[in-house]
């Protein structure tokens, strides 16, 4: 059966210029081993680091562009653009002038 979850309902992390809206979570949906976000950065703004340890990551970028760190190595941003990220990788987005808005995928 379908699950629907309302955007009221989803939970929100939210910084100086970027915020995460978390969609699809273990705790919340029961999907094993995935998490589904959605980033939000404001023009010029860097978001905060993120590890996942042992789980792979995945970034799509729907809106906007910007640069990746990952483990300190800047790697250009642009709409459409897709980055996988290793287990153990370190990384930071910042956005570009005009904002950036990401899908964010944590997969264990």
């Amino acid at each position: 059966m379908p699950i629907r979850v309302q955007a009221e309902k989803m939970l929100h992390h939210v910084g100086a210029g970027w915020q995460e809206i978390v969609l699809a979570n273990l705790d919340g949906l029961n999907i094993p081993g995935v998490r589904l976000s959605q980033w939000k950065l404001d023009p010029e703004k860097m978001g905060p680091e993120q590890y996942h340890g042992n789980a792979e990551g995945f970034l799509y970028v729907s809106r906007g562009s910007g640069t990746i760190w990952v483990n300190e190595c800047p790697w250009p941003l642009a709409p459409e653009t897709v980055v996988w990220l290793e287990p153990g990788d370190r990384y930071r987005i910042q956005a570009g002038s005009e904002g950036i808005e990401i899908l964010h995928a944590v997969v264990e």
